[in-house]
């Protein structure tokens, strides 16, 4: 009998049907490039994806969104991290980033931005997350996708097609000041879609 696990990932819940039961030989997509000039701070290699009937993400967002981008989308590119979830049927390949302003005299992180290219499609997370929040259709410059609620107070996200599947970007808030990532999301999903690959 196959086992249902709940696997969260970044204000996307994905129910995942026999979630590590035989997992499939992965296969390594990493690939050998020339350092690029236009990022500052290097980050692992995405890791190995199984082999199963979806294409295995290609687009790497650690690896092709370049620190202009990320400065004009209102984010510090010194703090890119990766963060990425594998699973048998399933990948997301993506980093994280921090918003940098001064609270109290203090340089802090007040908000989050995190960037995955996923093999799973804009209408999977809308049927996913229906069933949770109000899912609505948005526009990002010339590509229609959906946007709706994050687990998380604070938390907004868009899913767009993308040089993969889907491409979710999302913002989330910590309260320290009053930006307001639900707010901000659309231009921030904007100024990275316009580096997209068609």
């Amino acid at each position: 009998m196959k086992t249902i696990c709940r696997c969260m990932l970044v204000g996307l819940t994905i129910l995942v049907a026999g979630c590590g039961s035989n997992p499939s030989p992965a296969v390594n997509t990493e690939t050998e490039a020339a350092p690029r000039n236009d990022i500052s701070v290097s980050v692992s290699p995405a890791p190995p994806q199984p082999t199963n009937s979806r294409e295995p993400v290609s687009f790497d967002p650690c690896a092709e969104i370049s620190d202009k981008t990320i400065s004009q989308a209102g984010y510090s590119p010194e703090t890119r991290k990766r963060i990425d979830q594998v699973h048998d049927g399933w990948a997301f390949i993506g980093c994280t980033f921090k918003r940098i302003e001064t609270v109290r005299t203090q340089q802090l992180g007040v908000a989050h931005l995190t960037i995955l290219s996923s093999n799973i499609s804009v209408d999977e997370i809308r049927a996913k997350e229906s069933a949770r929040t109000t899912v609505s259709d948005t526009r990002v410059n010339s590509r229609s996708g959906i946007a709706f609620q994050g687990e998380g107070m604070g938390s907004c996200d868009i899913a767009i097609p993308g040089p993969d599947s889907a491409l979710s970007i999302q913002v989330s808030s910590l309260g320290l000041t009053d930006w307001d990532a639900c707010a901000e999301i659309t231009q921030t999903a904007a100024a990275i879609e316009s580096t997209l690959p068609d």
